[in-house]
């Protein structure tokens, strides 16, 4: 399937299902909210470990980001969160930080704190 055909269930499910998923697969535990209600909203939809955390977001290709998760995220990263933003265009990028060992500072995808993926970023918050 292309990916910009993707829905959000689908990308998650290509990245973090039990079995097959690409982060199961390279040693990575997660935890995602099944149930949202109570807790803040723009939480990101994963929370990932392994040698290091790292909080990732995702979205479906044309997916935007809602005023709250942009708050939240970089809220996170300007405390120091490795924390992300991947649409499915960014499979590439997201094995890549999936497989170091260490945070990559050039990575893409990687939200400093104004932000990154800035053309997704500043059109999710317009």
């Amino acid at each position: 399937m292309p990916p910009y055909e993707l829905t959000e269930k689908e990308w998650d499910q290509q990245l973090f299902d039990r079995k097959t998923g690409l982060a199961t697969m390279l040693g990575w535990n997660t935890w995602h909210v099944l149930r949202p209600k109570g807790s803040p909203a723009g939480l990101p939809d994963r929370l990932c470990w392994r040698d290091r955390i790292i909080y990732v977001e995702l979205k479906r290709e044309k997916g935007k980001l809602s005023d709250a998760q942009v708050r939240v995220l970089t809220a996170l990263a300007r405390a120091g969160g490795e924390t992300y933003v991947w649409f499915p265009a960014d499979l590439e990028a997201a094995r890549d930080v999936l497989q170091a060992r260490s945070f990559q500072h050039d990575n893409p995808s990687r939200w400093l704190a104004a932000g990154c993926r800035m053309d997704q970023l500043t059109e999710a918050a317009a």
